[in-house]
């Protein structure tokens, strides 16, 4: 509803937005003559990107692509470094604001189904940015039980309520900000799983079933919490039954034709599985060390696998779609196997911290931060079998805020003890 030169500053006005706080906590800083913190993460950070700067220059691709390429990485690291840099956060408040928006994300997620005017008035139109073009994601072709909230596509939006369910969740499993309206938050994530079925989104749900797993690894207790929360999958099984009968969608056969025989082989000739068994190995006996640059194969600054024309020959590369589909595929195709390892070690850093801290800790609080971080790593791990959704906003965003507040905790508390609270 707004014109295009406003819409384009609201849709990608954050980072600049964030590199001024930024700026202004290092002014602080140099002022107050404190050290600026990074933490270990920022070095894999630098890590990735020269070794992404090196694959550039080894395929001589242009700098211009190689920037914009890099980019979606780690656009949003600057909420890590933001938030370790702060003498105080209050993590009750940051907690309020990813619910509140959760909230309003789930209720308009369900109000699409039934008025479902509303995916077209929430749907991104395209940009003009300088020359470029930023495409819109809403499509016509979606059907109306397809939802997306405010998200554009019903993928990410799937992604989306699972990362932030998860992050949640542990926060109620131990009744962290939960004493006066704890009763409240079980219908928010009961109501947030019904929404997460009606995105038809297969991956999520696989996805949200992996993080409950690890949950009861965890967690490890049978308590009130997790019989209501067996309860509340009782009921959304019966919601599965009210889809395919009220709005005469074969959810059933949509969610289990990805285990039959024929979706197999269907998708080992054009579909992600084919991006697995067949691209990926030709991408490692091509340039195995350092792909073809960051930006080139599998992103969007090129067009995704359109872009890539110059770079396969084989009709079969040019007119697959699903390359930048495939997450983990499409970094190994953009910055090759070094730059794969090298970008997974944020990740991997993460994930030996989180669970450090929740094991180490007595505290509620850094157990469900601990927590909720690590379901999410996980989940991401397997998500990007079918998405690319470490370079979403809506996912990338709040990962690294969940980073910023893990290495923050890590960086501000006595030895490894993790025993003071703050803002509890």
């Amino acid at each position: 509803m707004f014109p295009t030169s406003i819409t384009g500053v609201i849709r990608f006005g954050l980072e600049p937005f964030l590199l001024l706080i930024f700026c202004q906590i290092v002014i602080k800083k140099i002022v107050q003559k404190e050290p600026l913190k990074f933490g270990k993460v920022s070095l894999f950070i630098l890590l990735f990107s020269i070794i992404g700067l090196i694959s550039n220059l080894l395929n001589s691709n242009n700098m211009v692509i190689y920037i914009l390429g890099v980019r979606p990485f780690i656009r949003y690291y600057l909420f890590y470094l933001i938030i370790i840099n702060l003498k105080n956060i209050n993590i009750k408040r940051i907690f309020c604001l990813i619910t509140i928006t959760f909230t309003f994300e789930v209720g308009l997620g369900i109000l699409q189904v039934y008025f479902p005017v509303l995916l077209s008035l929430f749907s991104s139109e395209s940009v003009v940015l300088g020359k470029q073009v930023i495409k819109g994601s809403y499509e016509n072709n979606y059907s109306d039980i397809f939802i997306f909230g405010s998200l554009g596509r019903y993928n990410i939006y799937a992604n989306y309520l699972v990362h932030i369910f998860l992050f949640i969740l542990p926060f109620y499993l131990y009744k962290v900000f939960y004493s006066k309206v704890n009763n409240k938050i079980l219908p928010l994530l009961l109501i947030s799983l019904v929404a997460i079925v009606f995105t038809n989104s297969r991956t999520s749900l696989i996805s949200l079933l992996i993080g409950g797993i690890v949950i009861f690894l965890l967690y490890r207790k049978l308590t009130p919490k997790i019989i209501f929360s067996l309860f509340g999958l009782f009921l959304l099984a019966l919601v599965f039954l009210m889809i395919g009968v009220s709005f005469e969608v074969e959810f059933f056969n949509r969610f289990t034709t990805i285990f039959t025989s024929e979706y197999i082989s269907q998708s080992l000739k054009t579909d992600r599985l084919h991006v697995l068994f067949y691209i990926l190995p030709f991408i490692l006996q091509s340039k195995p060390f350092f792909g073809f640059g960051p930006g080139e194969v599998g992103s969007d600054v090129t067009g995704g696998t359109i872009g890539s024309q110059a770079l396969f020959n084989t009709t079969d590369f040019i007119n697959n779609p699903f390359l930048s589909d495939v997450g983990h595929v499409a970094l190994i195709a953009q910055t090759g196997l070094i730059g794969y390892l090298a970008y997974g070690l944020i990740f991997l850093y993460s994930l030996k911290v989180s669970l450090s801290i929740f094991k180490d800790t007595e505290s509620s609080l850094y157990k469900s931060i601990a927590m909720g971080l690590f379901l999410n790593l996980c989940v991401i791990f397997f998500e990007n079998f079918s998405s690319f959704n470490i370079i979403y906003r809506p996912i990338s965003a709040y990962l690294w805020i969940m980073i910023g507040i893990l290495f923050y905790i890590k960086l501000n508390t006595k030895e490894k003890k993790y025993d003071k609270n703050i803002n509890d």
